[in-house]
């Protein structure tokens, strides 16, 4: 077997096994030019394979694979898909090619991403598509997640990409080569030690008060306006002597811009309740959170997630 292909019928690249081996995938960075194959490297190319004519030789560019260039991203208004197209020479690009990425839902649909100079090294093969105003804020329901995939069905501008030797366009059908960018849901959150309790005592007496914070991962824009404010229950461990008790969101006790919001409840008559213990975890219920809205634009969740978000609150 060759080393390396050097025409149509053989367009591959060197085998070296150190292209392949190791920390990434160097294939990535070797192309042909009028040298023969070329390895880029950060401070130089280095010619790993002296072929005269060699991108003359090989026709029109092939593609040869896509790269992730954002692995994941979350419904966050906006956010960035990117996809980096690999080609086997050097191109030069004209005007402003795009690329279809496919949802892998009906809504949202499929997005459009366009050619990003600024990103892209077109001398060595590699284009990056890029669409930073994606908005997906509403799109991305519950804990769901979506895909966004280029494949050989993606609608791509192969006329406005073509070879630095003869000026040949590239097919505008992609390969089998494939890649996925993952879009997960994203809600403004807290961890089980960012949900605390009131720092005094509560006694078994009357006008007690019961006080919980969420500190949140990032400052609330806003708590919306509606007829039912944002709620917790904090449940009681003997409920036949003090009863599970609602806490409502206290809007001059709380700091949206620290994504601090504090809930609370007045004047509870806690007599006859020693001991009893009052906690808020996995299976309180919540009211209106989604009207508590972060600065990425999206809002909160009527769910604490898993069990370890709990706070105790101990009654003496």
């Amino acid at each position: 077997m060759p080393q390396w292909g050097a025409t149509t019928t053989d367009e591959s690249k060197p085998k070296d096994r150190w292209l392949s081996k190791g920390r990434g995938d160097k294939l990535a960075n070797v192309f042909a030019t009028g040298q023969g194959w070329v390895m880029r490297w950060p401070w130089q190319d280095e010619v790993l394979a002296a072929i005269g004519q060699l991108d003359i030789n090989l026709g029109i560019p092939t593609y040869v694979g896509v790269e992730l260039v954002t692995a994941s991203v979350s419904n966050i208004a906006p956010s960035n898909v990117a996809f980096r197209l690999l080609f086997n020479e050097g191109v030069v690009v004209t005007g402003t090619p795009s690329l279809i990425a496919i949802s892998s839902a009906a809504s949202p649909a499929n997005i459009t991403l366009v050619y990003s100079s600024a990103q892209s090294d077109p001398s060595a093969g590699r284009l990056v598509f890029a669409n930073a105003t994606v908005s997906l804020n509403t799109a991305v329901a519950g804990n769901g997640s979506i895909t966004y995939t280029i494949n050989s069905t993606s609608t791509f501008q192969g006329a406005n990409v073509a070879d630095i030797a003869n000026a040949n366009a590239v097919s505008n059908t992609l390969s089998t080569f494939s890649n996925v960018v993952t879009v997960s849901a994203y809600h403004p959150g807290y961890a089980a030690a960012d949900i605390k309790s009131s720092a005094n005592a509560v006694h078994p007496t009357t006008a007690q008060t019961l006080l919980v914070t969420f500190n949140f991962n990032e400052a609330i824009a806003s708590i919306a306006a509606n007829s039912t404010a944002p709620s917790i229950v904090a449940l009681s461990s003997n409920a036949s002597v003090i009863a599970n008790q609602t806490l409502v969101y206290n809007s001059g006790a709380s700091n949206l811009t620290a994504g601090n919001v504090v809930f609370q409840l007045t004047g509870v008559n806690l007599t006859g309740a020693n001991d009893i213990v009052f906690t808020v975890n996995s299976t309180s219920t919540l009211v209106g959170f989604p009207l508590i809205i972060g600065v990425s634009g999206n809002a909160a969740q009527n769910t604490l997630g898993g069990s370890a978000n709990t706070i105790t609150v101990a009654h003496t």
